[in-house]
């Protein structure tokens, strides 16, 4: 486990470990909508594509909708057992231990899209101007990606006890937009904040 994970992330970490031993957590609803199919346009489908947070692997299913090639996709979890789980679900498909804090230095200027689902949620607010700065450093200019993450203000308790990190909208396009992005966020169903957005 990095030692620069906060006890935030530490006990979200430790959730993800768990539920990769549950043999139905591939079963869970995938977080994504419609709105995928404009941000991963014909300009991406050739790029290679960061999946930062990927878990097993469940966003595989709309890559593959949109006709993402395999050889495209790249993975990246801090979870082991998350990153083994996805190598057993998802052969051919490649996947390394990593964070959202590490992306920029270890693959600079590689990816030309990305998709960071349900990750910002388990960051502290104060650590989302260094991750998102990462996240710019690991994209090629003109990048092209969709975020989710909760939609409110503050904290909130998740069913397993770990604390979530809630944002607004004007929160999230004001951060993107400082770390190098342009951003066009908005609430989904209410509680989910969604975003396409483009490195610059």
């Amino acid at each position: 486990m990095p030692e620069t994970f906060s006890e935030q992330e530490q006990a979200a970490l430790a959730v993800y470990e768990q539920l990769s031993r549950d043999p139905n957590f591939e079963d869970r609803p995938v977080w994504a909508d419609a709105f995928s199919a404009g941000i991963f346009d014909q300009r991406s489908l050739g790029s290679p594509v960061l999946d930062v947070g990927c878990g097993s692997g469940r966003f595989i299913t709309v890559l593959e909708q949109l006709q993402v090639p395999r050889q495209c996709y790249f993975g990246v979890d801090p979870s082991s057992g998350q990153i083994a789980l996805a190598r057993r679900l998802h052969p051919g498909y490649k996947f390394e231990i990593g964070s959202l804090y590490d992306v920029g230095a270890r693959y600079p200027s590689r990816f030309g899209a990305f998709a960071c689902n349900a990750v910002l949620m388990h960051l502290p607010r104060e650590r989302l101007p260094v991750a998102l700065r990462s996240l710019r450093a690991s994209l090629m200019e003109g990048a092209v990606g969709m975020v989710a993450a909760l939609h409110g203000t503050g904290q909130a308790p998740s069913p397993k006890g770990v604390s979530l990190t809630l944002y607004e909208v004007d929160e999230l396009t004001r951060c993107f937009e400082s770390a190098g992005f342009e951003a066009d966020f908005y609430t989904e169903t209410g509680y989910m904040a969604m975003g396409s957005v483009r490195a610059i």
